[in-house]
């Protein structure tokens, strides 16, 4: 993995206190915004490490986070954890509000 992927994966295990995951899978992705701009997006998949055995292909366990995440801007798109379940240790967000999560 290049070390600028690297880093994001790093900055995001910190960043969402994935000390109980693992990252599993990961995929980057390419798109053409309306202004012909290429955006590239890096999408992971952190396992919780408990959960070591994978058995279907495209199933993610309860509990996985799913988060995307801006390769140019760094700016994350999307924090999804599977089955509304977290394993993260501490809070995530300091409040839900709609300006805090932005």
């Amino acid at each position: 993995m290049e070390l600028r992927l690297l880093g994001l994966v790093d900055s995001t295990k910190i960043k969402f206190g994935l000390e109980n995951y693992y990252l599993k899978r990961y995929e980057l992705y390419r798109k053409v915004n309306i202004f012909n701009e290429t955006i590239y997006s890096f999408c992971m998949e952190w396992f919780p490490i408990h959960y070591s055995v994978h058995e279907e292909k495209d199933y993610n366990p309860e509990g996985t986070a799913v988060i995307e995440i801006d390769v140019n801007s760094g700016r994350f798109n999307s924090v999804i954890f599977v089955g509304g379940k977290s394993f993260v240790k501490g809070n995530t967000f300091t409040s839900l509000e709609t300006t805090n999560l932005i």
